[in-house]
């Protein structure tokens, strides 16, 4: 009697055990909640983190090109897809790691805070144009040289000009829809990322709980032939 008891005491105590586990797991979470809340209190990402108005920020800037996309040997134009690596220190971002769980580091989106005005310089060059002013027109009465009966051609000048603009329009459209293309595939990049988070915590609250199952299971499968054995024996 007393070695059932035992059991299920351990049982219990197993089940306990696990339960207290997921519950540190949820007050971790809770505190990581809290501490976004209160660093980003009053937080505006458009005011320079700083505590004078006269301190700088240093900046450090990397670039790693992940993909060639284009080369225009023409106008001397490359197009590229890069990694773009900065690194500062937001003085509205700290916090002690002993009042939140030895929290060290969180993940937050670069749209809710501060970032350096930092854009590439001549990110893209257009063939230069030269402007022709447009030939006056005669004016009425005034003699035309030329044969009876001939007429003249548009203007080159005009024509070059009126292919640049276009081209320079066309240009223009692509780099738009380039990044439309872009924006569109981090969306849909960052969609999935969020998906499968969700799928990774129904799993291992499924992986959780199975194992809690088959603990107990195993543990009352182990000894009831012992128990069997000790009232069955005379």
């Amino acid at each position: 009697m007393k070695f059932a008891v035992a059991v299920l005491w351990f049982s219990l105590a197993l089940g306990k055990a696990t339960m207290q586990a997921e519950e540190d797991f949820v007050s971790l979470a809770e505190l990581e909640d809290s501490l976004l809340r209160n660093l980003f209190r009053g937080y505006q990402k458009w005011v320079r983190p700083v505590h004078n108005a006269n301190d700088t920020i240093t900046v450090c800037f990397g670039l790693k090109i992940s993909q060639l996309v284009d080369v225009d040997e023409k106008n001397q134009a490359m197009t590229t897809n890069v990694w773009l690596w900065q690194e500062w220190v937001d003085v509205k971002l700290k916090w002690n790691p002993d009042d939140y769980g030895g929290i060290t580091s969180i993940r937050v989106p670069s749209e809710t805070i501060w970032l350096p005005d930092i854009v590439l310089y001549e990110k893209y060059h257009f063939p230069d144009m030269e402007m022709h002013s447009p030939e006056p027109k005669p004016r009425k009465g005034a003699g035309k040289k030329g044969a009876p009966g001939q007429q003249r051609g548009p203007p080159a000048a005009k024509e070059d000009e009126n292919q640049a603009w276009l081209a320079m329009l066309e240009k223009a459209t692509n780099s738009v829809r380039y990044i439309s293309r872009h924006i569109k595939k981090e969306h849909f990049i960052r969609e999935v990322v969020q998906d499968w988070k969700f799928v990774a915590q129904v799993l291992d609250r499924i992986f959780l709980w199975a194992f809690l199952t088959v603990a107990i299971l195993g543990t009352v499968l182990i000894f009831t032939p012992a128990l069997q054995m000790y009232y069955s024996t005379p």
